[in-house]
């Protein structure tokens, strides 16, 4: 994907992503996002020309510990009290 583009998202079905690349460490990307909202991906897209970054497939990401349980090949890390 960063081959036809400057910056990639794996974006996360929470609103934010999983995943970002870029050909080029550009960390203005990273200023004025509100991080742990639903809104960190459409804010941080918002910062570049459209044609300058792709989407991969959307999925599940890990935010807290609860997040854990919806992918069974993680649960053996999940305490058990």
């Amino acid at each position: 994907a960063l081959d036809s583009n400057k910056t990639v998202f794996g974006p996360a079905t929470d609103g934010g992503y999983y995943l970002i690349g870029q050909s080029a460490m550009n960390t203005a990307l990273f200023k004025g996002i509100p991080w742990s909202t639903e809104k960190v991906l459409a804010k941080s897209t918002e910062q570049l020309d459209p044609g300058n970054y792709s989407l991969l497939t959307y999925k599940n990401d890990i935010d807290c510990l609860e997040d854990l349980a919806e992918h069974p090949i993680f649960t053996s890390f999940i305490p058990h009290s």
